[in-house]
């Protein structure tokens, strides 16, 4: 009986532990910005001392992940005090959300998707006008 008590408890152990190390996830809602939306970002930035891999996505409506590039290369890894960038094209008429997995802690992450319409026909540097935001969490 105390044999089967210990491996029991041995079991909790080892199983508790495992779990600890597994990644965690901020995701915002998936959101929607206007008829003319055709730009995602989805900015993640650590406000810790140490840097952090990261695998961030954003993902249409049905969950599928975008081709998307990011501005703090593959695998991505955010350093202290800084952010990484990920940008998609997106189509009008659809929602979005953005998910950051950590491969530890996102305690010391904060992230946010915007949705944007690029003024292509305005001439020179198209400006960004954002459409919808939202936080991660």
């Amino acid at each position: 009986m105390k044999t089967a008590v210990m491996l029991a408890v041995v079991a909790c152990l080892v199983g508790s532990a495992s779990l600890a190390r597994a990644g965690q996830t901020l995701a915002s809602p998936t959101v929607f910005g206007a008829t003319n939306q055709n730009s995602a970002q989805c900015t993640i930035r650590n406000v810790g001392n140490s840097s952090i891999p990261v695998s961030i996505n954003i993902v249409d409506e049905s969950g599928v992940p975008l081709l998307s590039t990011n501005s703090c290369g593959t695998p991505a890894v955010v350093t202290p005090g800084h952010a990484c960038i990920v940008t998609a094209q997106i189509s009008s008429g659809a929602a979005y959300a953005c998910s950051a997995t950590a491969s530890g802690s996102v305690k010391k992450l904060r992230g946010i998707l915007v949705l944007y319409h690029i003024d292509i026909g305005s001439g020179g540097t198209p400006p960004l006008i954002p459409r919808r935001s939202a936080e991660l969490r």
